[in-house]
């Protein structure tokens, strides 16, 4: 779990149901983390705010909920992902059947 206030320089790159990838570079800030309910919210650079639950829906995975946007913020759909040890490479897919945009997305830490 990540520590308060860590900073992690990313490159996201999602490929939507047409064969589209999208590659933003990103930043997000850890600003809270419950170690009892192993689960951490993150501030994007955008302003974007999403919390993740370590080891869901299984161990060794995360789980985000879907974000709605806030106050011209954009949202984000319900996701697992699974970060690969020692890598700075991350994945994630959508996690609900009924969204009209499902993705694959892959990300890697940047300096």
């Amino acid at each position: 779990m990540p520590q308060s206030a860590a900073l992690v320089n990313l490159r996201d790159a999602v490929l939507n149901p047409t064969g589209v990838t999208d590659i933003t570079t990103f930043s997000n800030t850890v600003i809270a983390v419950d170690a009892t309910s192993h689960t951490y919210t993150r501030q994007r650079n955008d302003g974007r705010i999403d919390t993740w639950q370590d080891n869901v829906p299984s161990t060794g995975l995360r789980y985000r909920p879907v974000v709605a946007p806030v106050n011209g913020l954009p949202g984000a759909a319900e996701s697992i992902g699974m970060s690969l040890s020692n890598t700075g490479l991350t994945v994630s897919i959508n996690a609900s059947a009924s969204n009209p945009n499902p993705f694959y997305s892959i990300s890697i830490d940047r300096p």
